[in-house]
C-alpha cells in the first residue's frame, strides 16, 4: 500500500511486515499533517492519495487515524449500524429464522395485551423487525481490556472487520507507552498484519529490538528528508 503527499518526495510504503513510522520535527507541519488526515478520513478531501497495487483507493474508507487512545471506543453509531447489519443476516439465516420470526410474532401480541388493558387509545409500530430489538437492548462491543496495547488491537479488529479499514494512523502513540507495552503492541500489529502508521512529532531514543520491525522516514526541522 502507498500512501502520497505533496510535503514528501518519495512516495511512503506501508507495509504490513513493519511498524511504519513518520516523524516531522517541524511543529507546526506535523499539527498540519495530521489536521489534513483527520479532515479526509472525514469528508474524502485532502491532499493524501492512498493506493494498493497501482489501484487509487477510497481514502475515507480505508483509512482511519486516531488521535486520543485514552478515549477510543469502537462503539461509534456508524460501527454498530454495521454491527446490526451483521446481526439481523445472521437472525435472518435457516437456523436462527423460525426463532426469529416467533419472537418478533411474540412481541406484538404482547403490546396488543398490554395496549388494550389502557384506558387511552395506543398504538405501535407493528412493522417491528429484529434491529429494532438489538437497538432496544443496547447491542454493543464489549471493551474491556484496559492495558492500551490490546484495547489498541482489539479496536483494529473491529475496525477490520466491521467496516473494512485497511490502514491504521496512530498520532504520537510512543509518548504513551512503556517498553514492554510498545514491544508487545508491535508484537500483535505483526502478528495480525495490520498496516500501521505510527505518526510522532519527535525521534525517540532507540529501542534496539524493535529497530529492525520499523521503517521510519523523517522530516526534520529543516524540511531535510531521510
Amino acid at each position: 500500500m502507498i500512501l502520497v503527499h505533496p510535503l514528501f518526495t518519495d512516495p511512503i510504503e506501508i507495509q504490513n511486515n513493519k511498524i511504519n513510522i513518520v516523524i516531522l520535527e517541524h511543529q507546526h507541519l506535523f499539527t498540519k499533517f495530521i489536521a489534513e488526515i483527520f479532515t479526509q478520513v472525514n469528508d474524502g478531501t485532502g491532499p493524501f492519495l492512498l493506493s494498493h497495487d497501482g489501484r487509487k483507493l477510497d481514502f475515507a474508507k480505508n483509512m482511519d487515524i486516531v488521535v486520543d487512545v485514552f478515549n477510543l471506543t469502537v462503539n461509534q453509531k456508524k460501527v454498530i449500524n454495521k454491527l446490526y447489519s451483521s446481526l439481523l443476516i445472521t437472525a435472518q439465516e435457516s437456523e436462527h429464522y423460525l426463532t426469529t420470526s416467533e419472537l418478533l410474532t411474540n412481541i406484538n401480541v404482547y403490546l396488543d395485551e398490554i395496549i388494550q388493558d389502557q384506558s387511552l387509545a395506543l398504538t405501535y409500530n407493528e412493522a417491528l423487525d429484529i434491529a429494532g430489538i438489538f437497538k432496544a437492548a443496547d447491542v454493543r462491543f464489549a471493551e474491556e481490556q484496559e492495558y492500551l496495547p490490546e484495547k489498541l488491537i482489539d479496536y483494529m479488529e473491529v475496525m477490520t472487520e466491521y467496516c473494512n479499514i485497511e490502514c491504521f494512523a496512530f498520532v504520537n502513540l510512543k509518548s504513551y507507552m512503556l517498553e514492554t507495552e510498545l514491544k508487545n503492541f508491535y508484537r500483535d500489529v505483526l502478528y495480525k498484519r495490520f498496516k500501521v502508521i505510527l505518526l510522532e512529532s519527535r525521534i525517540d531514543s532507540e529501542i534496539y529490538e524493535l529497530k529492525d520491525l520499523e521503517n521510519i522516514l523523517i522530516l526534520d526541522k529543516d524540511l531535510c528528508e531521510f
